[in-house]
């Protein structure tokens, strides 16, 4: 069984933060850029809300992160070589020409 971790909203909300005012931005600038309104970006870096997850994509693209990242789970291994990966992968026999009902 992997281990996961709550989502910490303080820490993804300073995270945003951090790097909009390390990209020189404002909100009202990251909001336009977004296509939200200023204070959905104020009330994210104060952690009082989180970003919509359609929206999470464009932000980390925005302020130049993954979002694994930005989530606080760094990815350590490609998800190919992982040994769980592995794992599944040969608990599955190959089932060529059967098809499901």
């Amino acid at each position: 069984m992997e281990n996961y971790h709550k989502i910490d909203t303080n820490a993804i909300a300073a995270k945003i933060k951090a790097l909009r005012v390390a990209k020189n931005m404002t909100q009202a600038e990251l909001a336009d850029e977004m296509g939200v309104s200023f204070q959905s970006v104020s009330n994210w870096e104060r952690g009082y809300s989180r970003p919509d997850i359609a929206k999470l994509r464009e932000l980390c693209r925005v302020l130049g992160i993954s979002v694994d990242e930005l989530l606080g789970g760094e990815r350590k291994t490609a998800p190919h070589t992982s040994a769980s990966h592995r794992k599944r992968k040969r608990a599955r026999p190959h089932r060529a020409g059967k098809k499901t009902p």
